[in-house]
């Protein structure tokens, strides 16, 4: 901030002086205008405004006058005042500071001299206390070399001690001296003991099987003629000295006499020669007595011979860490090694852990175990938990075995459930002229009810195998002489035949998704096989045979084609078979795994009933439970292991199903388990195994089904969609693809047939077949124009497929392709439709026999064939209004 103006100088007006403004006219004069009168005239200026600022000052003075006058009197009286105070200050510095008079330099020499004598009376002191020190020292230190030279290592001790605090208490002036001397006699006394230590116990190592231990007491001290018994050792023996003696001790008990004792090599035996020399031996075994007999042995001879003279303070940490591995080797190398394999071992096995709990009973009696270490009875009071924990290691690492081993992939042929026969699926009555049209649908899928009796038929011995040409691949080498069927007819003994399951439930179980309910992939086949019967089997006798695909003509359209129609199944609705007794392929490695589990769960029975061991108080489980629950484990770990192990052998289409057929077995035969089980949360346990195994199996199926369905697609995306087939060229190329099509599938299939079940190949080769030639009635019906040449081709591809019933024929060698191939009869009229004539494909339509397609698809497929022409246009309309039979329901 601005520093405040005096109130007493004057305020206002111009703030530029007289020699500013001269100033300022001297730097506007140039050099050319400079002349002496205008300098004369600004020294002049000058002069004249010093004079008027004089006039002012004095003018300025005479009107405040008094305050003038003030102000210098006081300006006066302070100059005369400050003078005084210089004259008083140099008068007192002499007085302090002067050398000879001065206040301050006699102090000082004063201190000087106080300084001086008291520090020579504090050396005085010190010498003295030094040398009392000294004095003091060397008469113990004199009275320290007399005793160690006598031998008298206690009392030698005892003196060390004394020296040594009289050493720590040194004076601040004798800090830093050297005592070694003392030293080396401390140093000496040590190692006396230590060596009279050592001549006390002594350890001999002839072998690994051969050791001894030997006390001797009294002992001589080296380099003297003086003895020492074993108490006064120990007692004299540094704290930390000791402690590192007792560490290497224990090791070498444990080492050399328990570890050997413990794995039943050796045995321990006393020699007491004299009260003065106590041997402790070990040697091989030479009897059958229990280990636990040696190492009571061990524990009483270091009772009376060596924790006695222990002190105190050195028994109790000796004791406690003798004793934590003393009862850890007895429980890793004596009891856990020896739990039993067998059930009737487990007596001799629990009369072992008896003594061991006794034994352990007897360290704490002897002081060597406090009141709370239990280990051993703890571990024995679990003692039915570790066997079975041991017995589910050794199952699961079989197991763990057989899941990776690859010489179990050979296979045997297996009852499946019982499931009714593609025959015995009932199918509508026929109905006569007169009410044909009372109660008829398009498709009529109503199904007569299945009475009671005809629904617990028995099975019945089936067979049927494939019409192959001689073209068809062999049988693998590692199949059953049966491998290229169910196993119908066969109801002798087969010495390779695992044994067949007992009958299920009445209810279907739902594994058998696949096979015990054949109405599901039938509900759908059919649909125009009923229709197409009805049709065809008017005046037909009640005495044909039963129903089969129709046949499309070899030939070209017949002049009547009704008649072809007719002729392709009969009305008669066939009789209901007994279920059909049919057989699956399983590998060893599932059989094998299932008597483990079985296994499994009869060890734990056995187990829980013979109660072997007592309830434990500690544990949840019953004795044999966790023995039992190793089955469910063993399933589970074939549910990880296998599909990664074994990844090459499940990408392959034989491979895949036959684990498919494996995870199903192992599915039917856990839920026969389960229900022969009373647990309720083991039986739970296997029943939701069993789920996952079924939900496997169905996984595994499906995708084997639809990886192969994609195989043919791809195979048919060669032909391009059947376009342009009147080129040779084009032709060929679908010719081939059709014929790769067909081999591919009989390929599947024949490979499907060796592992398979009846019902199960059957669903399964129908879906790829049904994918297969739903892809070519799809694609040929795109095509926006089909001349006679390629309509001639076409029907002779399709035509190629035919063969493919054979795929499915049954026990009474009529083909089932209609039952599991939804497609089939809408394939089997396209070869035909595609060479008719107008006129052909209209009867048929009216006849009902083309149901199986939509209408707007029969129009594209007319406008394809034919050119444009009146009756074409007459037959599109007749089409786009309806299926014959629809309008009439």
């Amino acid at each position: 901030m601005a520093f405040p103006i005096p109130s007493h100088l004057p305020r206002g007006g111009n703030a530029q002086s007289k020699s500013s403004q001269i100033i300022s006219k001297i730097s506007d004069t140039t050099a050319t205008s400079l002349t002496a009168d205008l300098a004369a005239s600004w020294l002049q200026d000058l002069s004249n405004a010093i004079t008027e600022t004089h006039h002012q000052i004095h003018d300025r003075i005479e009107e405040r006058r008094p305050d003038f006058d003030r102000q210098f009197e006081a300006a006066v009286s302070l100059q005369t005042r400050v003078q005084n105070l210089s004259d008083r200050i140099e008068e007192l510095q002499g007085t302090l500071y002067d050398t000879q008079t001065g206040l301050i330099p006699n102090i000082t020499r004063t201190l000087t001299a106080q300084k001086a004598l008291a520090q020579e009376t504090c050396d005085v002191q010190v010498t003295y206390g030094a040398l009392s020190y000294l004095a003091r020292c060397k008469e113990q230190y004199a009275k320290l070399k007399a005793l160690a030279d006598a031998g008298r290592m206690p009392e030698a001790v005892e003196g060390c001690a004394t020296l040594g605090k009289v050493l720590d208490d040194v004076p601040n002036s004798l800090k830093g001296a050297n005592v070694r001397r003392f030293r080396i006699l401390n140093d000496s006394v040590n190692e006396q003991l230590s060596q009279a230590y050592a001549d006390s116990l002594v350890f001999s190592y002839p072998s690994s099987l051969h050791a001894s231990f030997t006390i001797n007491s009294p002992v001589k001290v080296s380099k003297t003629t003086n003895t020492l018994t074993l108490e006064p050792i120990l007692a004299s023996l540094h704290p930390a000295t000791l402690s590192e003696h007792l560490t290497s001790l224990r090791r070498d008990l444990i080492t050399r006499f328990v570890e050997p004792v413990c794995r039943s090599q050796s045995e321990i035996a006393v020699e007491d020669h004299n009260q003065h020399f106590h041997v402790l031996t070990l040697s091989p075994s030479a009897n059958s007595s229990s280990p636990l007999t040696s190492l009571r042995t061990l524990v009483s001879f270091l009772s009376q011979n060596f924790l006695l003279y222990l002190p105190p303070s050195h028994e109790t940490v000796f004791t406690t860490s003798l004793y934590a591995p003393l009862t850890s080797l007895i429980l890793s190398q004596l009891i856990q090694p020896h739990l039993p394999s067998k059930t009737t071992e487990i007596p001799s096995f629990l009369e072992l852990v008896d003594d061991a709990v006794r034994y352990e009973s007897e360290l704490k009696d002897r002081g060597i175990a406090s009141g709370e270490a239990n280990d051993i009875a703890h571990w024995a009071d679990k003692a039915a938990t570790h066997y079975e924990q041991r017995r589910r290691e050794t199952l699961i690492s079989k197991a763990k075995d057989i899941i990776q081993a690859t010489g179990l992939d050979g296979k045997i042929r297996v009852d499946a459930p019982p499931t009714p026969t593609a025959h015995s699926i009932p199918l509508p009555e026929p109905h006569s002229s007169s009410d044909e049209n009372a109660d008829n649908t398009a498709w009529d899928f109503q199904e007569d009810p299945i009475t009671e009796q005809e629904a617990n038929m028995e099975p019945e011995a089936d067979d049927w195998g494939f019409n192959e040409e001689s073209g068809e691949p062999k049988e693998d080498e590692g199949l059953e002489a049966d491998a290229d069927g169910w196993g119908w007819g066969d109801d002798e003994d087969d010495s390779v035949e695992a044994e067949a399951p007992p009958p299920p439930p009445p209810q279907v179980h739902p594994a058998e998704r696949s096979s015990a309910q054949p109405n599901t992939p039938i509900a759908i086949a059919p649909k125009a096989a009923t229709r197409l019967e009805k049709l065809s089997s008017k005046g037909k006798s009640a005495s044909s045979t039963p129903l089969q695909s129709p046949a499309p003509p070899q030939s070209p359209v017949p002049s009547h084609p009704v008649q072809a129609a007719k002729s392709s199944s009969s009305s008669i609705r066939p009789e209901l078979k007994k279920a059909e007794k049919v057989k699956y392929s399983v590998t060893h490695r599932a059989t094998s795994i299932l008597e483990l589990v079985e296994a499994a769960i009869r060890e734990g029975e056995t187990l829980r009933r013979s109660q072997a061991f007592p309830v434990s108080t500690s544990s949840d489980n019953l004795p044999g439970m966790l023995i039992m629950q190793t089955g469910p484990l063993i399933l589970d770990l074939l549910r990880a292991i296998y599909p990664v192990g074994h990844g090459q052998a499940t990408s392959a289409t034989k491979k895949s199903m036959q684990w498919a057929c494996d995870c199903r077995f192992l599915s039917l035969e856990s839920t026969r388990i389960a229900n022969a089980l009373d647990e309720h949360a083991l039986k739970t346990r296997i029943e939701d195994v069993a789920n996952q195994l079924h939900f496997l199996w169905e996984v595994t199926f499906d995708d084997v089904i639809v990886r192969e369905e994609e195989k043919v697609d791809a195979i048919l995306d060669k032909a391009h969609g059947f376009g342009e087939i009147s080129n040779d060229r084009r032709q060929e190329q679908v010719q081939e693809a059709v014929e790769e099509v067909l081999r591919e599938i009989r390929s599947t299939a024949y490979e499907w047939k060796s592992v398979l079940a009846r019902t199960d190949y059957s669903i399964a080769t129908g879906a790829v077949v049904n994918a297969a030639l739903t892809r070519i009635t799809r694609d040929v019906l795109a095509l926006p124009d089909i001349t006679e040449m390629e309509s001639e081709r076409l029907a002779e591809a399709t035509r190629t497929l035919e063969s493919l019933q054979n795929l499915f024929v049954g026990a009474d060698g009529e083909s089932e392709i209609g039952i599991y191939v939804s497609s089939w009869f809408r394939f089997s009229y396209l070869g035909e439709l595609l060479v008719a004539s107008i006129a052909d494909i209209s009867y048929l339509f009216e006849q009902g026999m083309l149901v199986d397609y939509e209408t707007d698809e029969l129009v594209r497929l007319l406008r394809a064939l034919f050119s444009e022409t009146p009756l074409r246009a007459n037959t599109i309309a007749k089409f786009q209004r309806g299926h014959p039979v629809m309008r009439e329901s």
